[in-house]
């Protein structure tokens, strides 16, 4: 157990099960939410979670303008690291 939980890297089947796997993006961005809370309570780096919550948010409200926006500033935000 504590190899399947802690030990274990990560491989091709993880990413293809995550991929295919049936994906709730209402449920994900309630998780991101959490998550943005969490880590700005703490003091943390919130851009990342922050970029994804925006994208998330656009992909749920079916706004496909405002998804491709949120996609470049991601993208703008990894070449800037």
């Amino acid at each position: 157990m504590v190899y399947f939980c802690a030990l274990r890297e990560e491989n091709d089947l993880d990413d293809f099960l995550r991929d295919n796997v049936v994906w709730d993006p209402v449920g994900e961005c309630n998780t991101l939410q959490q998550r943005f809370d969490k880590e700005r309570a703490e003091g943390l780096d919130t851009t990342e979670t922050e970029l994804r919550l925006k994208k998330m948010e656009a992909l749920v409200s079916g706004d496909h303008e405002v998804l491709n926006q949120r996609l470049r500033e991601i993208e703008q935000a990894r070449a800037a690291k």
